[in-house]
């Protein structure tokens, strides 16, 4: 049987590393829009 204690540190890391990682696809998500928009305004230009 695995004690309430453990339990919640485990909820609380799953948490931890949720938002990390959703920072990070945010972020990347972000910069790759603004890279494709500089590509696609760079086509437009020419």
């Amino acid at each position: 049987m695995i004690s309430g204690g453990s339990v919640l540190i485990f909820i609380a890391l799953g948490l931890i590393l949720y938002f990390i990682i959703r920072e990070a696809v945010e972020d990347g998500v972000i910069s790759a829009l603004k890279k494709y928009d500089k590509i696609k305004n760079k086509d437009i230009e020419e």
